[in-house]
């Protein structure tokens, strides 16, 4: 558990039952199988908030009036992942914490909530999670800043007992909680998106994404499984339309996926009706080696590489960060990867889905004051560059070298231990 401290919070909290929603706001990102929500509570002022404060004998500025929870729920195997609690209002905080958390989701506005609707969710998320890793340790939270991995610190004490008053509250109807899937769901907007969303949530075992998707009527008779025994990441998808002779029309996918135990190649038949299925059955599936894999995955990586020259004291990390401030770091032994996402999930919409689509642009800033930059796409790259050039790192910027190659190599350059990129490249080559 990682500690972030907001200078002048009060110290403590009320208890749960004398806060209420102000607001709340969620990702459409549901059939990516990833959540994003964020909840922001206030004290409620009246009777019961007087009586507790006159018990303890002290004023509401002795207490957290406003606080924020910010929570990462995965869909197929963690639940609920990481929950965040935010005392105070600061609001460079808070966009900084969503950033880091929703920024790669692909989800270019947040959706509001009601006060049920997220209370349902908190539920959900709960249950969701204990169902899938038994009980949890409980966190008791005494920082301003609590930041909970609940698979690895157990679920903060504040959700338990959150929960326990919500365990046996209603809260939605059949209606609302169709309602409610419909807004945590992008709109999908072409046949390529449906079919894809359909084998990403098949394949990772999610009945509930993947019935979301089909028709409302569709017969399971027509609906086969397409699955393999255990759950599995789509990582490209290739779908061709086929004419049939009595005019109808099927969809043909062959799909690569990612299981625990390696790589496998699947091949599925499907019909849709108003951008929804209404029959599907998996043809064939074997494994196939990681070389053969990488072969499949194989595409262009068009590299920039710059030196940072005259920098002083500046730190060139902080400039990276007002730069993409929704990009995820990830820290290595020689430098630091910044990954900046796309802000939608358009590459769904593509007879030809690739998982890793929804990286624009790599940025890895070694700790000799490099940046190399990577993308597959050319244009993205001349994009990345002019958005360099305008930042305040543009006048340290040097260019050394542009190259294009017919795979990608970044990955390569990081894991290989060099913190030059040139000295990289002329032993490569």
């Amino acid at each position: 558990m990682s500690d972030l401290r907001l200078v002048g919070a009060p110290a403590r909290k009320l208890p749960h039952q004398l806060y209420r929603i102000k607001y709340a706001e969620i990702t459409d990102t549901r059939l990516m199988g990833v959540l994003g929500m964020h909840i922001c509570w206030e004290a409620v002022q009246g009777p019961e908030l007087e009586r507790y404060l006159e018990e303890k004998d002290c004023s509401i500025q002795d207490f957290i009036a406003l606080y924020h929870q910010i929570f990462y729920y995965e869909v197929e195997e963690s639940g609920l992942e990481t929950v965040t609690e935010i005392w105070g209002d600061d609001e460079a905080t808070l966009t900084d914490v969503k950033n880091r958390f929703f920024g790669g989701l692909g989800c270019s506005q947040m959706l509001m909530l009601t006060e049920n609707e997220a209370l349902w969710m908190i539920k959900r998320f709960v249950e969701d999670t204990r169902g899938k890793h038994g009980s949890t340790e409980i966190v008791n939270a005494d920082d301003e800043i609590l930041e909970s991995s609940v698979l690895k610190d157990g679920m903060p004490q504040s959700l338990e007992d959150l929960y326990e008053d919500l365990k046996d509250r209603e809260l939605l109807g059949e209606l609302e909680r169709h309602r409610l899937m419909t807004k945590i769901c992008a709109p999908i907007r072409n046949e390529c998106a449906a079919i894809n969303y359909y084998l990403m949530r098949s394949f990772g075992h999610d009945r509930e994404g993947a019935g979301f998707v089909s028709a409302p009527l569709a017969s399971p008779r027509y609906l086969k499984p397409v699955e393999l025994s255990g759950r599995a990441v789509l990582r490209k998808n290739s779908i061709q339309l086929r004419h049939e002779a009595d005019g109808g029309e099927s969809y043909l996918c062959e799909s690569l996926l990612e299981c625990s135990d390696g790589f496998y190649v699947a091949f599925s038949e499907l019909e849709l009706a108003d951008k929804r299925v209404t029959a599907s059955k998996l043809n064939a599936s074997f494994k196939i080696s990681d070389l053969e894999a990488a072969r499949k995955l194989r595409r262009p990586e068009y590299i920039a590489f710059f030196e940072l020259v005259g920098l002083g004291e500046e730190n060139p990390e902080d400039m990276m960060a007002e730069v993409l401030p929704k990009a995820s770091r990830k820290f290595f032994e020689t430098g630091v990867l910044y990954m900046d996402y796309n802000s939608d999930n358009d590459h769904v919409e593509k007879p030809v889905y690739n998982l890793a689509d929804d990286v624009m642009a790599s940025y890895f800033l070694t700790d000799t004051d490099q940046l190399v930059v990577a993308s597959s796409e050319p244009g993205h790259m001349m994009s990345t560059e002019l958005l360099l050039r305008m930042s305040s790192l543009g006048k340290h910027l040097e260019a050394r070298g542009r190259y294009n190659f017919a795979h990608p190599l970044l990955g390569d350059f990081i894991d290989s231990g060099y913190d030059d990129f040139y000295e990289y490249l002329k032993n490569i080559m």
